[in-house]
């Protein structure tokens, strides 16, 4: 009976190749993003995978971040980043619109509006009449949440007036886990992080203007209508 000896592998050696590589395209590196790819340099590109996703802090709700790039060949064909809620994050001085109702302006000095008429008020206490409640003001009112409260983000996709762009550029939102959100606005919980992705779905540069709305609405999983838009953690179900 014969036995087999194992061949011990043996050490990966890519030195001749990136050699021959230099001698190409010299021995200089280039960062350029729209050829990261073409000058086989894609280590350089900003956030080409998801687990190497460009890195963004939310310090402040609401907010809006607008995305003026382009992402596809000869350069990196996705482009992802990685949203962070700051634990410190503020939402003193914010408006946050509930359905149906628009946040109000108060003005020292009004100006006349033909169907309005200015509010009066003062500081002293009334009681509720009929179906309205009393107005109360407060100069610097920082609104309360709980860790159970979900925030808001969407995107917003202006395009830039080219069908042969604008129909081959897609943008996706993903949670926590990498995994892909079906809609283009998500609700999540306010200390978890969220990925937005660009992606070119053709073989050329592909320019893009989008706009990430993060925190328009913060509100209870409980009156949020379309439940689908609640983000999913396949791993572990949903729990809301």
């Amino acid at each position: 009976m014969t036995t087999a000896s194992r061949v011990p592998p043996r050490m990966l050696n890519v030195t001749e190749e990136i050699r021959h590589n230099h001698r190409i395209y010299g021995s200089s590196d280039n960062t350029a993003q729209h050829s990261t790819a073409a000058s086989k340099s894609l280590n350089y590109a900003n956030g080409a995978s998801i687990q190497h996703a460009w890195e963004m802090g939310i310090y402040s709700l609401p907010k809006v971040d607008k995305w003026e790039d382009a992402v596809g060949l000869f350069g990196a064909e996705n482009k992802f980043v990685k949203y962070t809620p700051d634990p410190r994050i503020e939402y003193a001085n914010s408006c946050f619109e509930d359905d149906s109702y628009e946040c109000a302006q108060l003005e020292q000095d009004p100006v006349p509006d033909s169907d309005y008429l200015p509010i009066d008020y003062d500081n002293r206490e009334f009681p509720t009449e009929e179906t309205y409640e009393e107005l109360r003001i407060s100069a610097n009112a920082i609104p309360h949440y709980h860790d159970t409260d979900l925030y808001s983000v969407e995107i917003i996709n202006h395009g830039v007036d080219n069908i042969y762009m604008d129909d081959w550029l897609d943008v996706r939102l993903y949670n926590k886990n990498w995994d892909e959100h079906p809609f283009t606005k998500m609700w999540l919980p306010l200390t978890e992080p969220f990925y937005v992705g660009f992606h070119a779905r053709n073989t050329k540069r592909l320019s893009y203007d989008v706009d990430i709305l993060i925190g328009k609405k913060i509100l209870p999983a409980s009156a949020i209508k379309n439940k689908q838009e609640i983000r999913k953690l396949l791993v572990f179900g949903n729990q809301y």
